[in-house]
Parts: structure tokens; C-alpha cells; sequence
């Protein structure tokens, strides 16, 4: 019972930004499973652990517990929480920029969602993978790939995807020059991420409503939510994401 409270008081803790106490819930929760040998649990707070660790930019960190994590499902031979392993690496390579080894884990992750029918890792995997290719500059896969999001999300009525697969079209859109159609996609995702209390969505889709302003040469409303996703980084210290906006300001 106290683990599980541990568990849970660290995931309202990292819901709300402080990823320091969320990180000694989660590590306490570790602590006492010593005693107690539950792998699956074991496992399912190593990945909240790496969650936490991605966040703050501590990269290494997060692979370690998710390759913990990792044996520990296989031995179990579980592969819902296999496929979010899977995912979890594809997320942290992607923040690496090692794009190639996201995909790879992406696709690992797909297979075993296929395979157990897990049809919400499946759609945020697609999600994830489109928003590589945009970064590879593969829109017509990114495209496709966010449009399989997209109908899967719609499926299992998950909003968290839906508001992820907006942002990633607003990207493409954006890529393109087709700044409108970008801006009501970035605009559906903030407003989609603000309903749904995602601060680290919210934050990630303000960054690129900035960029958008940026290129529409709109400074007032591109520092306004190039703002806002700074203090957010600020609050949680994610190095790599701070580093990145005061560049995106700056340039």
C-alpha cells in the first residue's frame, strides 16, 4: 500500500511540474520494493522514473531505468508495457536528436502494440514517429504517419494524442508555408493541452506557436508564447528545452 501511494503521489507530483518530488516519490517506491520482489511494478516505476529523468534532460539516466525496466517486462513476457518501454527509448532518443535510433525503437514499439492490441501505445507511437520525420524533413511520412495517429486517437477517444497529433500537423503545415492551416492546428493543440492541465504539451506546442509567429514576423505574440514555454522549462529545469527557446529568441 505505501508504494503504491509512493507511485501515485509522484505521478500528481510530476502532473504538476514539480519533478523533484515526484522523483523522491518514485525513488522511495524503489526503495521499499526491495523488500518486496514485484518485478511489474518494479518496472513501472523505472519508467516513471526515466519520465522524470527525460524531462529534466538527463538522457543517460532515463535510458538506464528504461533498460531496467525493459528486462524486468521481458521477463514477465509483457508486452503492453514491453511496447511502452519501446516507446519511452524512442521519445529520449529523439530529445538526443538520434533520430535513427528513435525510429528504430518506434517501430519495435508498434510491432509489440500490434501484437497485444494495444491500440493507445499504438497511436502515440505513430504520433511520436511522425514528429521525427518532420525533423528529417520526410513530411510525406510524417503526414501519413500522423494521420494513422490520428484515427487511432479518435478510436479510443484519447485526447492527449489528439492535441500531439495537432501540433505535429501544425509542424508540417509550417514546413510548407502554409502558415493559416498551421495556425489553427498549433491553436486546436494549445487549446486542446490547456483543457487537459498537459503542462509539458502545453509548453512544447507554445515553443512552436512561437516559431510560427517568428517566421509570420508577429515578435509580440511570438515572445508571448516563447515566453510561456520558457518558464515552463524553467520550473522543471530541462536543460536541453531551455537552451533551445533563448537560442529560438535570441536568432
Amino acid at each position: 500500500g505505501n508504494i503504491h501511494c509512493q507511485n501515485l503521489f509522484g505521478t500528481i507530483q510530476g502532473d504538476q511540474g514539480n519533478l523533484e518530488k515526484a522523483k523522491e516519490h518514485f525513488e522511495n517506491a524503489l526503495t521499499a520494493l526491495e523488500k518486496i520482489k514485484d518485478i511489474a511494478l518494479v518496472g513501472k516505476i523505472e519508467i516513471n522514473l526515466a519520465i522524470i529523468n527525460s524531462m529534466q534532460s538527463n538522457y543517460n539516466e532515463a535510458i538506464s531505468y528504461l533498460k531496467r525496466a525493459l528486462l524486468n517486462f521481458e521477463k514477465l513476457g509483457d508486452l503492453k508495457r514491453i511496447s511502452e518501454v519501446k516507446h519511452n527509448l524512442g521519445m529520449v532518443y529523439t530529445k538526443k536528436k538520434e533520430y535513427s535510433a528513435a525510429i528504430s525503437e518506434f517501430d519495435y514499439s508498434i510491432e509489440a502494440s500490434i501484437r497485444s492490441n494495444y491500440l493507445q501505445n499504438l497511436g502515440i507511437t505513430y504520433v511520436s514517429k511522425a514528429y521525427v520525420y518532420t525533423h528529417l524533413k520526410d513530411f510525406e511520412l510524417a503526414e501519413a504517419f500522423s494521420n494513422k495517429a490520428m484515427e487511432i486517437a479518435y478510436k479510443v477517444n484519447d485526447k492527449l494524442s489528439i492535441a500531439e497529433v495537432y501540433r505535429v500537423k501544425g509542424m508540417i503545415s509550417r514546413s510548407r508555408k502554409q502558415y493559416e492551416v498551421s495556425k489553427n492546428s498549433l491553436l486546436t493543440s494549445y487549446r486542446l493541452n490547456k483543457e487537459l492541465g498537459n503542462q509539458l504539451n502545453l509548453a512544447e506546442t507554445a515553443q512552436e506557436l512561437g516559431i510560427l509567429y517568428k517566421l509570420k514576423r508577429d515578435a509580440v505574440k511570438s515572445n508571448q508564447y516563447f515566453t510561456e514555454a520558457l518558464s515552463y522549462f524553467r520550473k522543471i529545469n530541462a536543460v536541453a528545452d531551455i537552451q533551445e527557446v533563448e537560442k529560438l529568441i535570441k536568432n
